[in-house]
Parts: C-alpha cells; sequence; structure tokens
C-alpha cells in the first residue's frame, strides 16, 4: 500500500528531521548581537529581537533552498520507476 504525501508535507519532515539531528552547537549559528553588527556597517540598525527574527527568517529560507535542491537533484541521480 503506497501512501501518498504532498511535496509540501514531506518537505516539512524533512526539515524537522534535519533539526533533529543538527542541534545549534554543531552548526557555526550568527548570532543576534554579530548580525546587528554586521547590519550596522551598512547604515540598518536594529535591535536585538529584530535580529533574532531576520536570522530566524534566513535559517528557514536557507532550508528551503537547500531541500529543494536536493530534490532536484534527487529526480536527477534517482528517476523514479513506473
Amino acid at each position: 500500500m503506497k501512501v501518498k504525501i504532498s511535496k509540501a508535507r514531506s518537505r516539512a519532515f524533512a526539515i524537522k528531521r534535519r533539526r533533529c539531528m543538527m542541534s545549534e552547537e554543531d552548526i557555526g549559528r550568527i548570532t543576534p548581537q554579530k548580525a546587528m553588527v554586521l547590519l550596522r556597517k551598512d547604515g540598518i540598525d536594529i535591535d536585538v529581537e529584530q535580529a533574532k527574527i531576520i536570522l530566524n527568517f534566513l535559517y528557514e529560507i536557507s532550508e528551503i533552498v537547500v531541500d529543494t535542491y536536493l530534490d532536484q537533484q534527487k529526480k536527477v541521480y534517482l528517476p523514479t520507476h513506473k
């Protein structure tokens, strides 16, 4: 019996699985304070809470981009049999 899972649910599962596999200590995350310094150099002044929101958004987007890329590579190198 095959169960159909939507692409969105599959992607969400992959993101959650990856988060479980990698703790914040395993990857070099930019701290909100570091983000504030980097943005201030470009004339953008934000507070710590805004930096956290921006960083969370960027990490979410990067995970989506990586998942999309890996899905495309899987289709190229692992063709499905019908």
